[in-house]
C-alpha cells in the first residue's frame, strides 16, 4: 500500500495537466496560447526541485541487512586489499620490471582500471550478472510480457485521450472531466490495490498480489470500453470506474519485483524492470495509427486500450501459476 500511495503524483501530474493544457492555453496570455502551459509546467518543475532541496533525508528505520551490508563495506575486504596491492605492483613494475615480476608470478598480469571497474559492474553480489539472474527466470519474464502489455494499454489511451474527444466531441470540453477521473480514480485505485493485496497476501502468499492484479485488469476492461462506446458525461463515468480498478496494478507490481528478487539487487532490478516496461509500453502506442486505418479510430483503440487490458489480466493470471 506505502508503493501504492508514493505513487500518487503520477495521477495528481497527469491530471493537471489538462487543466494547464486546456485552460491555460485557452486563456491566450499575452497573446502566447500554448506557450504558457509549458511555462506553468516549468515553474511547477522549479517549485518541485525547491522543494526536494529542502526536504531531509528520512532515517530508514528498517532493513537492518542493508545496514549491516554498509557496515560491512566500511571494512577493507581482501579484494580491495589486493587491488591495492595490485596499484603498488605495477608502480614496482614501472622501475623495476623484470625483477619483480620474478619474484611475484601473480601480478605479471595484472588487471588495469578499466577492467576493475567492468567486473564491479558485472560481478558481485548487487552486479548487473546478479540482476539479470534475478530477472531471467520464468516467472518474472511472464510478469514482465504482462506488464509491457499493460502499460502499452494505459499509454494508448493517455496519448490519444485528447484527440480523441476532439475528434468524437470537438464541442466538449474535457479539461476538469479527465483531471478529476485521473486524480481520484487513479489516487483511489492504487491505494486500494495496495490495501487489498496486503490483507490477500497474508492468507495465500504471493500469489494473491498476482490474483489482484488479474482481477483488477478484467473489471477495469468493460469500464475502458464504456469510455469508447458511451458519449460524454457518460463516457467520463465509465472512466473513472476504469481508472479506479485499471491503477490498482502499479503499487501491486513492484511489490511482487521486491519480493521475487534477492535484497541485494532490489533497486537495480526496478530500474531494469521499468526501463523495459517504459520502453515497450511507451512505443507500442503507435500501431493506433495503422490500425485505425484497418478499423477506425475508435476501434483501433478498443483493440489497444480494452484489449491490452484483458490480455494482460489473462497473463498476469497465468504468471500466478510460476511462483
Amino acid at each position: 500500500m506505502a508503493l501504492g500511495i508514493f505513487n500518487w503524483g503520477i495521477y495528481f501530474g497527469y491530471g493537471l495537466s489538462y487543466v494547464v493544457g486546456n485552460f491555460v492555453t485557452a486563456a491566450d496570455i499575452n497573446g502566447k496560447g500554448w506557450r504558457w502551459s509549458y511555462i506553468v509546467g516549468g515553474l511547477m518543475g522549479i517549485l518541485a526541485t525547491m522543494m526536494l532541496l529542502n526536504v531531509q533525508e528520512p532515517t530508514r528505520k528498517s532493513q537492518p541487512a542493508a545496514k549491516q551490508k554498509s557496515l560491512d563495506n566500511d571494512i577493507p575486504s581482501s579484494a580491495s586489499i589486493e587491488g591495492s596491492q595490485t596499484c603498488h605492483s605495477e608502480l614496482e613494475i614501472e622501475e623495476h620490471p623484470k625483477t619483480v615480476m620474478d619474484k611475484n608470478p601473480k601480478i605479471r598480469n595484472p588487471k588495469g582500471k578499466c577492467s576493475q571497474y567492468m567486473d564491479s559492474i558485472w560481478k558481485g553480489d548487487s552486479g548487473l550478472k546478479e540482476v539479470l539472474k534475478a530477472l531471467c527466470t520464468p516467472s518474472m519474464l511472464v510478469i514482465a510480457l504482462a506488464a509491457g502489455v499493460r502499460h502499452t494499454a494505459g499509454f494508448s489511451w493517455a496519448y490519444n485521450t485528447q484527440l480523441y474527444f476532439l475528434t468524437y466531441y470537438p464541442e466538449f470540453n474535457l479539461g476538469l472531466w479527465v483531471s478529476g477521473c485521473s486524480i481520484l480514480g487513479g489516487s483511489l485505485g492504487v491505494a486500494v490495490g495496495g490495501f487489498v493485496s496486503d490483507r490477500l497476501v497474508k492468507r495465500l502468499g504471493l500469489r494473491a498480489r498476482l490474483y489482484v492484479l488479474a482481477g483488477s485488469q478484467l473489471l477495469a476492461t468493460p469500464f475502458a470500453t464504456g469510455v469508447l462506446y458511451f458519449a460524454p458525461p457518460w463516457a467520463f463515468l465509465s472512466l473513472l470506474g476504469a481508472y479506479l480498478f485499471a491503477e490498482m496494478w502499479f503499487g501491486v507490481l513492484f511489490a511482487v519485483i521486491i519480493e521475487l528478487v534477492p535484497g541485494t539487487v532490489q533497486s537495480s532490478a526496478i530500474a531494469v524492470f521499468l526501463f523495459v516496461m517504459n520502453n515497450v509500453g511507451g512505443n507500442l502506442p503507435v500501431l493506433v495509427d495503422p490500425l485505425s486505418h484497418i478499423l477506425s479510430y475508435r476501434g483501433a483503440l478498443i483493440v489497444m486500450y480494452p484489449g491490452g487490458y484483458l490480455l494482460s489480466s489473462l497473463i498476469f493470471f497465468l504468471a500466478s501459476f510460476l511462483l
